[in-house]
């Protein structure tokens, strides 16, 4: 489902649909975390490119207790806990990230 077409369309909870975390409240929402990224070489047209689907995300339907929202984004409680295990620890490590974010955002400044 996710990737592609409208993020949480309102038209897909139309039957009720429960929660898959809780089994109890009517799902409002769809878990928004990336699962699967996809990629074709070829297209054959950029009608194609523009509407190719470049990700599949987990849609395991959610009420508003179960959710967690991170910038807009609806994780089930597994996919919160994996989200926060993403997430680098070590200082070094973050450190080198920021200053090569930093290097990257100059040369786009520059324009290089």
């Amino acid at each position: 489902m996710g990737g592609g077409g409208d993020v949480n369309d309102p038209d897909i909870f139309k039957n009720y649909c429960k929660c898959g975390v809780c089994g109890k409240n009517e799902a409002t929402k769809l878990c928004d975390f990336v699962i699967d990224y996809k990629g074709v070489a070829y297209y054959r047209n950029s009608h194609d490119f523009l509407n190719q689907s470049r990700y599949e995300t987990c849609d395991l339907p959610l009420c508003d207790k179960c959710a967690t929202n991170h910038v807009g984004h609806d994780f089930c409680p597994h996919h919160e806990h994996a989200y926060h295990g993403l997430m680098l620890t070590d200082r070094k490590q973050i450190e080198a990230q920021g200053k090569q974010k930093m290097q990257f955002l100059a040369n786009i400044r520059k324009g290089d």
